[in-house]
């Protein structure tokens, strides 16, 4: 089983690697995710790179959103009982979209509109307090939904900042890189055509090579899209609509369009399970996680 499981988790980085993105490879029906979902808002989930840890957006047991983690020791096993994080890192006001990074001592999210971070020593240790990242991150503009890379030099996050494309009040995706990991952020770039547009683009999530970026867009309604680059070093390609798990069309993006909304797609090497979180609409409280 696990000899077969492995199989089709190379088949699965085969088909993304060569551009294929439901022909020819067969996906499996979207499923709630068991043990994590609530009565309450459950959202914005990113896998950590090994596949063990879950950490996601809810407002269970709380005015306001909070950061909430679901564990299992192996990738075959069925994810724990949410824990919510301490409040070193759940403090006041709405803390959301958590990103881990790959050695699952750095975590980043969104608080207040503004981006934070917070450092552990070891993965049993307790997260320390957090620190908001500065300039040229920083603009007094909204910062939010942070993804850092597997090697820990690129951190995507959305801005409203100035500049940020035919439409100035909508949010774009933008990119900041340091040469190594003890070196600070550059100045923020922000993605091209190929990923921005006149719509809200939100939740980002590159993948363990650096290859793939899922991100979304629309406006009350919203669905996943990928671009992808052949190397780390090359521009994003033009915006793929992510069919396999979106509800609707591309053209589906308003309150009444048909289908419900997409959000924040994330997925781990080694795991054969793609992480998403679905909606009626991007202001409706009926959000839970799902997994394909």
């Amino acid at each position: 089983m696990k000899t077969l499981k492995l199989f089709i988790i190379l088949i699965l980085i085969a088909c993304f690697s060569n551009n294929i993105v439901k022909a020819d490879f067969i996906f499996g029906e979207p499923t709630k995710v068991p043990n994590i979902n609530s009565d309450s808002y459950d959202c914005f989930p990113q896998i950590s790179r090994d596949g063990l840890e879950l950490y996601f957006t809810s407002k269970r047991n709380a005015n306001s959103n909070k950061i909430w983690v679901s564990r299992r020791s192996a990738i075959d096993d069925p994810w724990s009982e949410p824990v919510k994080l301490d409040d070193s890192v759940n403090g006041v006001g709405t803390v959301t979209s958590p990103s881990l990074s790959a050695d699952g001592l750095e975590l980043y999210f969104a608080r207040n509109r503004n981006l934070w971070i917070s450092t552990r020593q070891s993965k049993d240790d307790p997260w320390d307090e957090p620190i908001e990242l500065e300039a040229p991150v920083k603009t007094g503009n909204w910062e939010g939904y942070p993804c850092i890379s597997a090697d820990g030099l690129e951190l995507y996050f959305l801005s409203d900042r100035p500049g940020g494309g035919s439409n100035p009040t909508n949010t774009d995706i933008f990119v900041t890189t340091r040469p190594t990991q003890d070196n600070p952020w550059g100045e923020p770039v922000k993605l091209s055509t190929n990923v921005n547009s006149n719509q809200y683009e939100t939740t980002p999530f590159i993948s363990s090579d650096g290859l793939l970026l899922f991100f979304v867009r629309g406006y009350s309604k919203e669905h996943i899209y990928l671009s992808r680059r052949t190397t780390i070093t090359e521009p994003w390609g033009p915006a793929e609509f992510f069919t396999p798990i979106n509800s609707g069309s591309a053209g589906d993006i308003w309150g009444s369009s048909p289908g419900e909304t997409e959000l924040s797609a994330s997925f781990a090497v080694g795991d054969s399970t793609i992480y998403f979180s679905r909606g009626t609409n991007v202001h409706s409280s009926d959000w839970n996680i799902w997994q394909m």
